[in-house]
């Protein structure tokens, strides 16, 4: 648990336990005062959200659920959750412009454009910014501050709820009907999460935001969500971001988000036990070695949006470089003291987890045997060392664990070297016939015979079969 960095039991419940009571706060006086008598002032929860406390001065309400009523009014309204051209993310800064003016030209005619978009600064203060466009007329524009909690995603839902107010302003003050509406967003999160329908979200702001939709479908109007990347040269979605960043300086008053709550106590409580870790206070950890740092990433280290998504898959295991990686950070962990060896002497159960462990490394110093030229030659995986059985298992190996493409695994195991052979009753020599425990005393063993006197394939003794040994006996 040390060494992942797992969170403590008391800490989960802890987490729950302030979940818990934050929503009872925000239901109202009577459940606000059934929290401060379940949870009273000397309390761990109320002492870390001491804390925060002056980072917001109310929360936001649980709000209204809609009924299933307003789904035929809903079904008047579109999302399109699709980026401009299909690009990804790490494309480049120009296809992104010209495929996002593409499908901003699309709805030029349109009566009305809302373009909206959030600025934050962590734990200091956020802002949202929203432009509203007729088709004919001067612009509106609305700038607020959206609490010092917020973070990238509340901020972009406060700024479309502000726009989508004003425009309901200006729609009922101008007597419109029958005009189309586009309001263009960069978060998508934002988007999916309300194209979920007003009677499945739980979030009081998505509620809201589904309460101006359906007021605008009432007045007969149009309503139409689109997604566009942003900080791509698109002038209106940069004189949104200009209109988000002026909102830092607003003051911070909107209600703040339990969810941006729970998140704020718990940086503080990580960024205490970083604090612990630096100042020596706790044990170095195994990952602490190997990084040469506690913290997740340095902190003035700034990657771009490729280097985020290449990081962001190499997290979850799905990257395709996560191969040659392994073999990077495999070379440094060699160096390394194993943490197991200080429990070897007093007996712990941990030395045979020891024991298995150095079955990688045995295999990393096994005598060079020659590139495996069979398909049925045991191959040794040139990333992690690890005995495969035949060339077919070690493609498997590649791909699945070490998720490389087939065709770059394939190459590898055709110039991998072969294995020392092993039986299912332990390693046996292909050359004495001695048996052995395991393969590191067997490669040990095989190490001092000369390298011509190993056999080939052909002339490796078989096992006698059961039916030969019941002729030998008759």
């Amino acid at each position: 648990m040390c060494e992942a960095r797992l969170k403590p039991m008391n800490e989960v419940a802890h987490r729950r336990a302030l979940e818990y009571y934050l929503r009872l706060k925000a239901k109202g006086a009577a459940h606000a005062k059934l929290a401060e008598s379940i949870f009273p002032p000397e309390h761990p929860i109320r002492v870390r959200l001491a804390k925060v406390k002056h980072l917001y001065s109310t929360i936001d309400g649980m709000g209204k659920q809609h009924d299933a009523t307003v789904l035929q009014l809903a079904r008047r309204v579109h999302f399109n959750t699709t980026t401009p051209g299909g690009l990804k993310a790490d494309a480049p800064e120009k296809d992104k412009k010209m495929h996002t003016m593409r499908r901003v030209v699309r709805f030029r005619d349109f009566d009305y454009q809302v373009w909206t978009d959030g600025s934050v600064v962590l734990d200091v203060s956020s802002g949202a910014g929203a432009l509203v466009y007729p088709k004919e007329g001067r612009r509106e524009k609305v700038v607020l501050g959206a609490g010092s909690l917020a973070r990238s995603y509340r901020a972009e839902c406060v700024a479309m709820e502000a726009g989508l107010k004003r425009l309901v302003d200006v729609i009922e003050l101008n007597q419109t009907h029958r005009t189309r509406v586009v309001a263009f967003t960069d978060s998508l999160s934002l988007l999916m999460a309300l194209g979920t329908g007003p009677s499945v979200v739980e979030d009081a702001i998505l509620r809201r935001i589904w309460d101006l939709t359906l007021r605008l479908v009432r007045l007969r109007v149009s309503v139409n969500f689109q997604f566009v990347f942003s900080h791509c040269g698109v002038p209106r979605n940069e004189a949104a971001d200009k209109a988000a960043e002026q909102g830092n300086a607003k003051p911070q008053m909107y209600p703040a988000w339990i969810t941006d709550i729970v998140a704020a106590v718990e940086r503080q409580i990580r960024n205490e036990m970083y604090k612990d870790f630096e100042e020596g206070l706790r044990p170095r950890t195994h990952r602490s070695v190997l990084l040469g740092h506690v913290r997740p990433a340095p902190k003035h280290t700034k990657l771009g949006r490729l280097g985020e998504s290449l990081l962001a898959q190499f997290r979850t295991g799905t990257s395709r470089h996560f191969g040659w990686l392994h073999r990077v950070l495999t070379r440094k962990t060699d160096r390394l003291e194993c943490r197991w060896c200080r429990v070897q002497d007093i007996g712990c159960d941990a030395v045979k987890g020891h024991t298995l462990a150095k079955s990688a490394v045995d295999s990393a110093n096994a005598p060079d045997l020659g590139i495996a030229t069979r398909q049925s030659d045991p191959i040794i995986c040139p990333l992690c060392h690890m005995v495969c059985a035949r060339r077919q298992a070690g493609v498997v190996h590649l791909v699945k664990i070490h998720r490389l493409e087939r065709e770059c695994a394939l190459a590898m195991t055709k110039k991998a070297r072969r294995a020392a052979l092993t039986y299912k009753n332990g390693c046996t020599c292909h050359v004495c016939g001695d048996a052995f425990e395991r393969r590191g005393l067997l490669v040990e063993h095989m190490a001092q015979h000369p390298p011509d006197v190993v056999p080939t394939v052909e002339e490796r003794p078989k096992g006698a079969r059961e039916e030969d040994e019941a002729d030998d006996g008759k």
